[in-house]
C-alpha cells in the first residue's frame, strides 16, 4: 500500500449506492431564524390565550411593558439582558429568538401569578397548585427545551426564583412534585 505525502497510509473512500454527495433535506423556516419557528422579523410577542380581561390592570400592565423589552432589552430589563450564561457574564445582548422565549414564559407566567402569595399557579380549594414547566411551555407556545433556556435566563437574571418541593411517600421514599415560581 503506497504512503500519502504525510507519511499515513490513505483512507480508502467508498462510493455511496447512486453514486455523487449526500444530500441534506434542509429544515423549515429557511432564511428566517432557526428551527425554532422564530421569525425575527415578525416575532410573536403575545401568548395563544391571553390573559383575561379581567385580570388586575398591574398584569397587564407589566405585560404591556414586557413586550419593550423585545426592541429595547437593556433600557427595559437590563438584568436579564446581561444574565450570566453558563456561569460567566454575557458580553453582547442575547439573539432575538433567545429574547422572545424569555418574554413568552414570563408572559404565561404572569398569567398564573397569584398576586397575594406572589406565587405562579392556580388556588382551589384543595390548596395551591403549582404549574409545571411543561404546561407553561405550552402555554407560551415554546418547546420544552426552548422553556428550559429561557427559565434558566430568568433565574440568572434574578426575576424568578424557583423552589424545588418533595414529598415523602409512605415507603419513605420523596417524590418531586411541581415546582414554585415566584
Amino acid at each position: 500500500m503506497a504512503l500519502g505525502k504525510s507519511g499515513v497510509t490513505p483512507i480508502m473512500r467508498r462510493r455511496r449506492p447512486g453514486g455523487g454527495r449526500r444530500r441534506f433535506k434542509r429544515m423549515g423556516n429557511r432564511g428566517r431564524g432557526n428551527r425554532c419557528g422564530h421569525n425575527p422579523a415578525d416575532p410573536r410577542l403575545t401568548l395563544a390565550q391571553p390573559a383575561h380581561k379581567r385580570a388586575p390592570k398591574i398584569l397587564r400592565a407589566l405585560e404591556r411593558h414586557l413586550i419593550e423589552y423585545y426592541d429595547r432589552p437593556l433600557s427595559t430589563l437590563p438584568s436579564l439582558a446581561m444574565a450570566p450564561v453558563n456561569g460567566r457574564q454575557r458580553q453582547r445582548l442575547p439573539d432575538s429568538a433567545r429574547r422572545e422565549s424569555c418574554l413568552l414564559l414570563l408572559m404565561a407566567m404572569i398569567k398564573y401569578l397569584d398576586l397575594a402569595r406572589l406565587c405562579v399557579g392556580v388556588p382551589t380549594h384543595e390548596g395551591f397548585l403549582t404549574l409545571k414547566l411543561e404546561f407553561l411551555a405550552q402555554q407560551a407556545g415554546l418547546g420544552l427545551r426552548r422553556a428550559e433556556r429561557a427559565l434558566r435566563d430568568l433565574k440568572a437574571a434574578n426575576i424568578v426564583t424557583v423552589s424545588e418541593l418533595c414529598e415523602e411517600k409512605e415507603d419513605g421514599t420523596y417524590v418531586g412534585i411541581a415546582a414554585v415560581k415566584a
